[in-house]
């Protein structure tokens, strides 16, 4: 409704006889008309640009390697701090179906957020998820160095990848300590 107040009141000033006779309409020259106008055309620029780069970070964020294909895998919340407790149950259940080649659990659903430390020295973020011995051929992973977990195998183990290798300075991430 305000939307049209003013192109409204200026249509409503033009005098149609004096119109019709050719007699010339002189324009106020107002300031309100310029500055709505230089301020709608702003804003439409800023918008135009804005869609623009915000439609060329999805289309990056689509094209990246993830390291694991998102297409084959159907990741389930359940948006509780249990999961070790919910996890065997569901996967019994779940390994049965046809169609399903493996099946993983993580304390984080992937890309959606994460826990992370900050570490000191260096000084970097660190994000990290507790996850299950099938983590890696679920996702189908290339381990570089070192080797699977194993369900049998110590708690305190964890998988790095590249990425933080290069951000710690090590040559060799086996048996290093992470600073948590």
């Amino acid at each position: 409704a305000l939307a049209g107040f003013y192109p409204a009141y200026a249509a409503s000033r033009i005098e149609p006889v004096a119109m019709m006779r050719g007699v010339a309409i002189r324009a106020r020259k107002g300031r309100l008309a310029r500055s709505l106008v230089v301020v709608q055309f702003g804003a439409a620029v800023f918008l135009l640009a804005f869609t623009q780069v915000m439609l060329s970070q999805y289309y990056h964020g689509r094209s990246l390697d993830r390291g694991y294909d998102p297409t084959s895998l159907l990741m389930i919340d359940v948006n509780s701090d249990d999961y070790e407790l919910i996890y065997p149950r569901y996967r019994s259940r779940v390994v049965r179906l046809p169609g399903v080649l493996g099946v993983a659990g993580t304390s984080r659903s992937l890309g959606v957020g994460a826990d992370y430390y900050r570490s000191e020295e260096p000084e970097i973020n660190i994000f990290h998820a507790s996850v299950t011995p099938e983590f890696v051929s679920t996702f189908d992973l290339t381990i570089v160095e070192g080797r699977d977990l194993r369900p049998d195998g110590p708690k305190n183990e964890v998988l790095i990848n590249q990425k933080m290798v290069e951000a710690m300075g090590w040559d060799n991430a086996i048996g290093q300590t992470v600073p948590f």
